[in-house]
């Protein structure tokens, strides 16, 4: 086992599960000595040997927020995750969609039976 993988096991250990941990969103939040923490975020970190900057994100691969593999995780700006993740939306049809004949009786039969 190489010395990365080694010390994600010691930080994984170190946080994982005696300590209270959150789970938010489907992420995992650690207690740090600022607050909480994602645990993602603290991998990354250790991983780079620096901390990561306010715009920087930390982007789940698979789109699963609990998968914190090393290779799942990467480092974006927040624009860029912004683009990735709007990439992964399906596009959205601003007009309603056209009635149907049985909306169209459904609507004329609460008229009938709702007078005003």
């Amino acid at each position: 086992m190489n010395d990365r993988k080694r010390k994600i096991r010691k930080l994984l250990s170190q946080y994982m599960p005696e300590m209270m941990c959150l789970e938010i969103r489907g992420r995992v939040y650690v207690p740090t000595d600022i607050g909480y923490t994602a645990l993602a975020r603290i991998i990354m970190e250790n991983v780079l040997n620096r901390k990561l900057k306010k715009w920087e994100v930390v982007h789940h691969v698979d789109g699963n927020p609990k998968n914190n593999n090393l290779s799942n995780l990467e480092v974006l700006t927040r624009s860029e995750h912004k683009l990735r993740h709007a990439k992964r939306q399906p596009k959205r049809n601003p007009s309603p969609p056209e009635p149907t004949l049985d909306s169209l009786r459904r609507f004329k039969n609460r008229q009938r039976t709702n007078p005003e």
